[in-house]
């Protein structure tokens, strides 16, 4: 999708600072270099069963790095990942999460699955008796990250979207979907949080439920692989126009997103 004309942000996203990331991104990719180079290192010395489990985790805080830097530095604009859909039986214009992200997740995941089912593989059957603690805490990491990984499998974990449709908006996260409706929404509020760009639409208690603790529905801009700036007037247009809300789930807000044609 070609698109026409560039999006202002609002002020309070240019007064938040969302660079810090790169000191932390440096220090967990040092941090997974060493760690596979001590595996290396002992192999060289004769000690070849550390290095299965060194690449692991390595390879566990590369996707965790990967991971930050998705989140948190690069820039992005994937306008694909806007689409129309039917959702519930309705029309709806779908905002996709990050499909990069999801993809890091579950590597992260997986390695530290495979990390920590190797280490309670060799604890309980090379060397000496095993320790009972140490097979136990290796043994419920890995069956806790194993169980991550089946809830990816089965779908229960997945990529998020948010789903725009006459009646209101839907969100569907990692862990779980919350709803508000158009007409309940008091406002749209845009804000920092110090990590990432963020957006609230408001509303009078009950009208969403949020495990948050406050009403409304809280939005953080950094899982979409887009201009935050066009999620935030895309927002407002339908919340601020109800009269355009129709168009939802049809060409017609393609068109209005390629042209940036927001009020």
């Amino acid at each position: 999708m070609s698109t026409v004309g560039t999006l202002h942000e609002p002020g309070a996203w240019q007064r938040g600072n969302d660079r810090k990331p790169p000191f932390a991104i440096a220090f967990i990719g040092l941090g997974a270099l060493i760690i596979v180079l001590i595996g290396v290192w002992a192999t060289v010395r004769g000690e070849p069963e550390l290095l299965p489990r060194s690449l692991l985790m390595g390879a566990f805080f590369s996707t965790l790095a990967a991971y930050v830097y998705s989140t948190r530095v690069r820039s992005r604009h994937h306008e694909s990942h806007i689409a129309l859909t039917t959702y519930r039986r309705t029309r709806a214009t779908e905002i996709r999460y990050s499909r990069t992200q999801h993809l890091l997740f579950t590597a992260n995941i997986a390695s530290l699955a495979a990390w920590a089912t190797a280490g309670a593989l060799e604890f309980t059957f090379t060397g000496e008796p095993p320790d009972p603690t140490l097979v136990a805490v290796w043994g419920a990491c890995a069956a806790l990250s194993a169980g991550c990984l089946l809830l990816i499998a089965v779908g229960r974990v997945q990529r998020g979207r948010l789903l725009l449709t006459e009646a209101g908006v839907h969100q569907e996260g990692q862990w779980g979907k919350s709803f508000l409706a158009w007409d309940s929404a008091t406002g749209i509020e845009p804000a920092h949080d110090g990590r990432s760009a963020t957006i609230t639409l408001p509303a009078p208690e009950g009208a969403a439920p949020e495990k948050t603790g406050s009403p409304g529905l809280h939005i953080n801009t950094s899982v979409f692989d887009l201009d935050r700036a066009l999620v935030y007037h895309l927002l407002r247009h339908y919340l601020e126009n109800p009269q355009d809300r129709a168009e939802l789930g049809t060409n017609a807000s393609l068109e209005r997103i390629r042209s940036r044609a927001f009020r």
